[in-house]
């Protein structure tokens, strides 16, 4: 039996390949835990199949995520902590809020947490170090007379007379005693105005969220015969929104108070689509109209998890059955789509929402649990007759949903901003090439397919704001990325000794960025409320950059005299745009005159200046002469040649005494 005779010898040739594998095994384990260790938020599972550049992208950005920027001086604790003292000096009591004036106060004061008026702000994170709040303390720090005229802008606009208004119950029309025309004020009350107020918020404000199903509400609407809680809540969003988008800002109120009824405790014993569609319209719009950020926040947490209690996260299952005709097929097939554009809606409103707070968000997409699809760009059959019927005839060039196509490009991009915004939501600062590579995945975005779709000339009119406010926030957050580099030049006069050539990039990509919002904004201005609204943002989020600039400049003298003029020019174009903009302007926006002050403040600081700087001139002229002649000459010069100079002198007192050190030089007149 020769098999027997070899057993022992196959035994230990096994025992060896078995030991091998276990060491094999152990040292993978080992070496993957190295990795783990070092690359904690990359899913090694998913890069079989990348090119060799993605990968190299993915790890590259996974490694400057906890990479402190050179641009800091110092470690990461201590860039958190000089950050927090030097770009506000903020009481250590926790933050309140009430925001209930706001919808009783048809003209809040200037100030508010989204567009960073409020200085009380309190930063903990890059995010609120980017906050437009600590942007303006480090303006204020600099440049003095630039936080006078915005303290002079805020003593008037509170002593100035408030508009009266009277609002009656939910089933009265909103009546106003001064600047409410005859029609706005009875735009409620009537079905055809009612009609007017639902053609205008799917002509405007449809394509920004598109959660509703038109045809469907469109037919509900016209029957009046629905009264269950989750069409009352969504009809009376769409109302609220839609008197907005007419140019009526006094009826709004009447039609959120009745949505305020129905979303009451009630609301979370149960559950439906057209409730949650009711919430994201008012969490991510409507609160934010009326300046309460806060209480949208709060709301949009309501909504998120009513997304995932009823199951919206997860790709509907194919609910299609044999035997359906027709009709029920299509049927399955649009409330399918609809759940979808109702997610994302929501996860773009949410993205978006955690950008402009500064804050953590509630929620995010994450693909490892949530696998709802994008939305179609494509529609179908039935689809396309609700969508012709929906639009009255109006001619389609082809089968294209533009709906579908303005949220994909919407939803592709707030994933991009939810990586971002999970960023700048950690201690410490981004470093230049984080910065560029989020600036070149946001590059990437706005040449995608779908994004050139939006920005051709078949696109309809109907989804030109959308387009807009895309390239708005596309070019907003490359200044929100950015400008905690200039605001550093700014606030630490030795900082720019210490930047590298990259951080300049960065300072020079948040100028440009800047520019073109500008650019974009004034070559396009729009009268409608709507449009007005997002446009008046974005350019007063833009105008701040070259105000800081000129204030560097001068400050540094980092920058030529054709950049400065150039930011002028700017910032004059856009003081013209705010003009032209003003009579459509929410009643609580003074983006305009806030520039303005801003603008005027830096103005005056820098002619205080330049007259400085001739005093300077003469001074050093004068004692040049002294210097230059002798004692003799020097005692024929009589007081007032002595203080004439001016601007040093005046830190002494007559007797040229500075401390204890007295220098009676010469015998200065009484006064």
């Amino acid at each position: 039996m020769l098999w027997l005779s070899a057993l022992p010898k196959l035994s230990e040739a096994f025992a060896g390949i078995q030991m091998t594998i276990d060491q094999l095994n152990e040292a993978l384990n080992a070496r993957n835990q190295v990795i783990k260790q070092l690359l904690p938020a990359v899913d090694f599972d998913s890069l079989p199949g990348l090119s060799r550049e993605s990968v190299i992208r993915l790890i590259s950005n996974e490694v400057e995520v906890q990479t402190p920027s050179p641009a800091a001086d110092g470690g990461v604790a201590r860039d958190v902590v000089d950050a927090s003292h030097s770009f506000s000096d903020i009481p250590a009591d926790e933050e309140e809020w009430n925001e209930a004036q706001n919808e009783e106060d048809s003209e809040p004061p200037v100030g508010d947490v989204v567009n960073g008026l409020a200085l009380h702000q309190r930063p903990g994170s890059y995010s609120r170090i980017s906050s437009t709040g600590a942007f303006l303390h480090v303006l204020f720090s600099i440049c003095p007379p630039a936080k006078q005229t915005f303290l002079d802008l805020g003593k008037s606009a509170f002593q100035k007379p408030k508009q009266l208004v009277i609002r009656g119950s939910s089933k009265e029309s909103p009546q106003a005693v001064q600047n409410v025309s005859p029609v706005s004020s009875t735009l409620s009350s009537l079905p055809s105005t009612q009609q007017i107020v639902v053609d205008a918020y799917f002509e405007q404000i449809h394509a920004l969220v598109p959660v509703v199903d038109e045809a469907r509400f469109r037919e509900d609407f016209s029957t009046q015969q629905r009264t269950d809680d989750g069409w009352r809540a969504l009809s009376s969003m769409v109302l609220a929104l839609g008197s907005i988008a007419a140019g009526d800002d006094q009826s709004h109120f009447i039609y959120h108070e009745r949505a305020r009824q129905v979303l009451g405790y009630n609301m979370f014993t149960s559950g439906n689509l057209e409730m949650l569609q009711a919430l994201v319209l008012l969490s991510g719009l409507y609160l934010y109209y009326i300046n309460s950020p806060n209480t949208a926040f709060l709301v949009m947490g309501t909504a998120f998890r009513m997304a995932i209690a009823i199951g919206l996260h997860r790709e509907p299952a194919r609910t299609i059955k044999l035997g359906q005709n027709p009709d029920e097929e299509a049927l399955a097939l649009s409330r399918a789509e609809v759940r979808r554009r109702t997610w994302w809606s929501l996860i773009c409103a949410n993205a978006w929402q955690g950008l402009l707070l500064h804050r953590p968000r509630v929620g995010r997409w994450d693909p490892l649990t949530m696998d709802t699809a994008l939305p179609s760009t494509k529609l179908s059959s039935s689809s396309a007759h609700s969508e012709s019927v929906a639009r009255q005839g109006q001619i389609e060039s082809d089968d294209r949903d533009w709906h579908g196509i303005s949220l994909r490009v919407t939803a592709e991009f707030c994933i991009i901003a939810q990586k971002i915004g999970d960023r700048m939501a950690q201690l410490s600062y981004i470093t230049p090439r984080e910065i560029f590579a989020f600036s070149d995945e946001l590059e990437i975005w706005s040449k995608s397919h779908h994004f050139r779709f939006l920005s051709e000339n078949s696109c309809p009119k109907r989804f030109w704001l959308s387009r807009e406010t895309m390239l708005y926030r596309f070019l907003g957050v490359r200044v929100l990325l950015s400008r905690p580099h200039l605001m550093r030049l700014a606030d630490d006069g030795m900082a720019h000794n210490a930047f590298t050539d990259e951080d300049w990039n960065v300072v020079s990509l948040c100028q440009n960025s800047a520019s073109e919002v500008i650019d974009l904004i004034c070559s396009g201005l729009h009268h409608d409320r709507v449009s007005v609204w997002h446009s008046t943002f974005a350019l007063f989020q833009a105008c701040l950059i070259p105000l800081l600039s000129i204030a560097v400049a001068k400050k540094l003298s980092l920058y030529d005299d054709a950049a400065v003029n150039e930011w002028k020019q700017s910032l004059e174009a856009a003081i013209r745009a705010f003009k032209d903009m003003a009579p459509y302007t929410r009643p609580a926006d003074r983006y305009g005159s806030i520039i303005e002050a801003l603008r005027d403040g830096i103005m005056a600081w820098n002619d205080q200046h330049s007259e400085l700087a001739v005093d300077i001139d003469q001074y050093t002229e004068f004692l040049a002469n002294i210097r230059s002649g002798n004692a003799a000459d020097f005692m024929n010069y009589d007081g007032q040649d002595i203080t004439a100079p001016g601007p040093f002198l005046e830190w002494f007192n007559y007797d040229l005494a500075f401390g204890d050190q007295q220098l009676n030089w010469y015998p200065l007149p009484d006064v």
